[in-house]
């Protein structure tokens, strides 16, 4: 069974290199494009094992989202990275509260990513 990861973001170039990367390294990958979208995608694919999500977005931003899936029974084991231009430490220190595991700076390498995703296991 392939782990699932659900990438978050609003701009499609953003996702579309790291997707095609998952995917080849034997990931199944789920898009959306905003916090609401994420949160949906979450409850219809509720095996999802990562979500990678960035910060500012229409709707619901990245960080409410990870408060939403942190509030939720459903969602309590996902693993959150955040991937943002956003590097201010009051957004870190309110991600790291929220159990975010990884704050990666765009534009950011997808085969580090990879790496990253590979050393919590998955």
């Amino acid at each position: 069974m392939k782990n699932k990861v659900l990438l978050v973001d609003d701009h499609k170039s953003a996702t579309h290199e790291l997707a095609t990367l998952l995917k080849n390294n034997d990931y199944e990958v789920f898009e959306a494009r905003d916090g609401l979208e994420g949160l949906e995608a979450l409850k219809i694919n509720q095996d999802i094992k990562l979500v990678i999500s960035d910060h500012y977005m229409p709707n619901m931003d990245g960080l409410t989202m990870c408060e939403k899936i942190r509030e939720s029974k459903d969602f309590g084991s996902v693993i959150i990275f955040v991937a943002t231009t956003e590097v201010s430490p009051e957004a870190k220190t309110r991600g790291k509260n929220l159990g975010v595991k990884a704050w990666i700076t765009k534009p950011y390498d997808p085969e580090l990513v990879l790496k990253v995703i590979k050393q919590i296991g998955l």
